[in-house]
């Protein structure tokens, strides 16, 4: 496979069973940016290790009844940007969802405050939106009513 073919097919497996999304740190007020996939077939999650790195992990369960399942993530930042970056383009369900979590991966070091090493309240601010409208994008089942007025 070349790099586009294996852009394509993974932007398919993203869209299909991924997760992008922004994780709050429980002790203070930020996020980190993180994509996963889950799958119970090892050479899915090999692949996407091989070809993007990450971490894996599996999950044995006590149920005999239930295959194993496999983790493959990546997290902090700048390997999540560099990896949505690559695949953004390809994506068509999460397209909006790898962008917004794109723009959070753009308030890094270089837009803390020189003093007190801190965000600005106007980038807490915009960083707790995309991190609200993330929860509304990755929201499972079915939409929220909306109540017209």
């Amino acid at each position: 496979m070349n790099r586009h073919d294996i852009l394509l097919y993974t932007a398919g497996i993203i869209d299909g069973e991924g997760y992008i999304s922004l994780v709050p740190f429980s002790n203070c007020n930020s996020y980190a940016s993180v994509v996963k996939v889950c799958s119970t077939d090892k050479r899915l999650i090999d692949f996407l290790k091989l070809n993007f790195g990450g971490f894996t992990n599996k999950r044995d369960f006590d149920n005999p009844k239930w295959k194993n399942a496999y983790y493959w993530e990546i997290k902090n930042q700048k390997p999540v940007e560099n990896f949505l970056l690559e695949i953004k383009d390809y994506l068509i369900i999460k397209k909006e969802i790898a962008e917004l979590v794109i723009e959070r991966c753009s308030y890094t070091i270089k837009t803390l405050h020189p003093i007190y090493k801190t965000f600005s309240q106007k980038d807490k601010d915009r960083v707790t939106e995309i991190y609200k409208k993330l929860r509304s994008l990755n929201h499972r089942g079915k939409p929220l009513a909306e109540t017209k007025r």
